[in-house]
Order: C-alpha cells, then structure tokens, then sequence
C-alpha cells in the first residue's frame, strides 16, 4: 500500500497486531484501531464457525466519537489462494490504491481512513479497510424502486456520473446496482462508486468495454433511452439498440436448465471480456 499523496487527512505508518499499512490518525479509524485487541475476534464477531469458514470479504459499520464507519475485511478463499498473488498486489492493496486513484481523478468514493495487510507471504492476504460514510445514501437499485416521478432524473444522474468515471480511463467490472450508491438531494442526486478492488485503469475505453461494465445495471427496457441520451450527451440511440441486444442474448441463457445456464453464462463472461 503506497502512501496517499494529496488526499486530506494526515496517514501515517503502523505496525497493528501483526498487520501492517497506513491510516489517518486524525479520524476516527485511529480510535476504533486502537479498541481492538483480537482481529480475529472482531472480523468474525456475530458470525458461526461455519460462516467463518465459508466468509470471505466481510464489511460491517460501525459507530466511533459519533462518526459513521466501514469495516471491510478481505480473507482468502482457501489456504492456496496465496498462489494466485504472488508478485501481485492483494484486494486489501487494490482497493486501497484505486481508491485514492479515483479520487484524484475527480470520482467519487468513500476516502479509506485505514488500510492494513497482514505481514507474510502466505497471510498477507488477510488485509482491513475503514471507510469513511457516504451517509443517507441508498443502492442504485433500491433508490431506482424508490424514484417515482424522479426516475428519469435519477437515470440521468446516474449515466453521467458513469460517463464522467470512464472517461478517467478506469472500469469496475462489478458494476452492479449495490456497488453504485445514490444520495438524493432537492436539486438532485449525489452518486459514489464503491467495492472498488476490481477496478483497472485502461486509458482510454473503447465503447465495448463501457458497455460491459454497464451490463449489471439494474436498468430496465424503459430506462434505456433516458440512460443512454444522458451518457453519450444527447445520441444514446446506438448505445441503447447495442445494449438491448446484449440483454436478450444474457437473458437467453439465463433461460437455460441449471447448471447449464451457470456453465453458459460464466463463458459468455469471459468471451466477452476477451472481445471488448
């Protein structure tokens, strides 16, 4: 994890219980850091043993000096799955880095107040985020639900945000309406990307790969066109045939007999990050 550069806030090296990495000693993550005596205990506090087992990213808030915060905790899938990372940078590194990434480039996501990995080869990928609050905010597919005659508004809102995000040069590829979060305002509506590890920077998106990371949207046949004339500034018309025929294709084989529907749309995943 590299040292922020020009976020605000005032990080500092730590050494924490076997962990290592950098958080903001003025915040109020500094005051939960220091509450915690066992890691373990608290990652898995409210879960079974048989949860723990199977839990892999686990994320809980929590109430510190009256300020709202987010606990994400990264564990491996299984004991070999350090071999998957060797000379990479684990999720706990990613999504601290690509976090201060975009934030730089003008895109919003919740400022990591903690970022922490713990030491060794193998158990490194054991790592903790704190995240500040993006407070009275909703998913985009419950304020979708809720919207009424805001709907389209919301839509609009929501393509430009991701217009202005792929313009940075960077993808989600988990772009799915949990990781899209909504605040709504009298004169609007204030958006943040969240879970953002598996983020890349590309440089510049081809529209294949915008429409990609779209896919996932919760958007209905009846939003596309105000989605669409918003994200490509007016001719969404292209944009909206080119998405629907995706659509139909996903939701052919999503028609398909279990476990085949799995097995085909898992191929069409990955064909169609290969082609894009």
């Amino acid at each position: 994890m590299r040292r922020p550069g020009s976020a605000r806030g005032s990080y500092r090296a730590i050494e924490w219980h076997g962990y290592r990495g950098w958080y903001d000693h003025d915040s109020a993550a500094a005051s939960l850091l220091a509450s915690i005596d066992d890691p373990a205990a608290f990652a898995n506090a409210g879960t079974t043993a048989r949860d723990e087992r199977r839990a892999r990213n686990a994320v809980t808030q929590k109430t510190v000096d009256g300020h709202v915060l987010w606990v994400k905790w990264f564990r491996p899938r299984s004991g070999l799955s350090w071999l998957r990372y060797v000379g990479r940078d684990t999720k706990a590194v990613k999504a601290w880095n690509i976090a201060f990434d975009l934030l730089e480039a003008g895109v919003n996501t919740p400022r990591p107040l903690a970022g922490l990995e713990r030491n060794g080869i193998r158990s490194r990928l054991f790592g903790l985020m704190i995240f500040e609050d993006f407070h009275d905010a909703r998913h985009f597919a419950q304020a979708l639900h809720h919207a009424g005659e805001r709907r389209g508004e919301l839509l609009a809102g929501a393509a430009r945000f991701l217009a202005a995000f792929h313009a940075s040069g960077y993808r989600h590829r988990d772009l799915q309406g949990a990781n899209l979060l909504v605040r709504e305002r009298a004169t609007g509506h204030d958006f943040c990307l969240v879970d953002v590890n598996r983020a890349r920077f590309h440089g510049r998106l081809r529209s294949g790969q915008c429409l990609r990371d779209l896919e996932r949207l919760p958007l209905g046949d009846d939003d596309l066109d105000t989605f669409f004339d918003a994200y490509m500034t007016g001719d969404g018309a292209a944009a909206a045939a080119q998405y629907r025929r995706r659509m139909r294709q996903r939701a052919r084989l999503q028609k398909l007999p279990w476990p085949t529907n799995r097995i085909a749309r898992r191929l069409w995943y990955y064909w169609r990050e290969l082609t894009t």
